[in-house]
């Protein structure tokens, strides 16, 4: 009795589920209503795959890609300074001290140059701006590139001053060659190569 019961129960939701007992214009309209609701579903999946990728594509764009050619390029010039500074510190005339200072203010100047084009105001979409108000964005480290810009900022302009104090006591012992202490040379030469190696160690991470 209780099995025939659960059995009529079953047959029951079954059927109802089914829209078996229900008559041929609401079927009509359930079966109208549920294709409806997976359509518009349907749309607004698409909709915000569609809307993610344009995102996520203008932000390897617009971010990753400026960043890491600004990486590229710094830790390019941080090897050609280092190599400079050793040329810088073995000239033996004054115009080599001065082509070697004016090829690493050169060096130092395309860097804070590169700086400035990455720093420059994009403008964006409403949309992009409604997306990125509602959406935790972590999916691109931009507080870790705003650290590594403010890192090489603070290096290039440390390297420059000590690049200055360089390219003078270079000059002053060419000219003065026994009133300079060389020892102060290449312990200012060491500090400048250790700027340069951190440079180039933060922009390979």
């Amino acid at each position: 009795m209780v099995q025939s019961r659960e059995r009529g129960l079953i047959v029951r939701l079954v059927r109802w589920l089914t829209f078996v007992d229900q008559p041929i214009r609401r079927k009509f309209s359930l079966f109208a209503l549920g294709v409806l609701f997976w359509f518009v579903l349907l749309s607004c999946v698409s909709f915000y795959v569609l809307v993610d990728v344009n995102i996520k594509t203008s932000e390897v764009v617009d971010k990753l890609l400026p960043y890491e050619r600004f990486a590229q390029d710094t830790l390019r010039k941080s090897y050609e300074m280092n190599r400079l500074v050793d040329d810088l510190k073995q000239a033996g005339s004054e115009q080599i001290v001065t082509l070697k200072a004016q090829r690493l203010k050169s060096a130092l100047e395309g860097i804070c140059s590169s700086i400035e084009q990455l720093e420059v105001a994009r403008i964006h979409s409403p949309m992009r701006m409604l997306w990125n108000r509602f959406t935790a964005n972590d999916w691109f480290d931009e507080q870790g590139n705003s650290t590594y810009v403010k890192e090489v900022k603070k290096t290039c302009a440390e390297l420059a001053q000590q690049t200055g104090k360089l390219t003078y006591m270079k000059l002053d012992q060419i000219r003065n060659r026994n009133n300079v202490d060389v020892s102060q040379i290449d312990a200012l030469c060491g500090h400048i190569v250790a700027l340069e190696t951190d440079l180039a160690n933060a922009s390979v991470e």
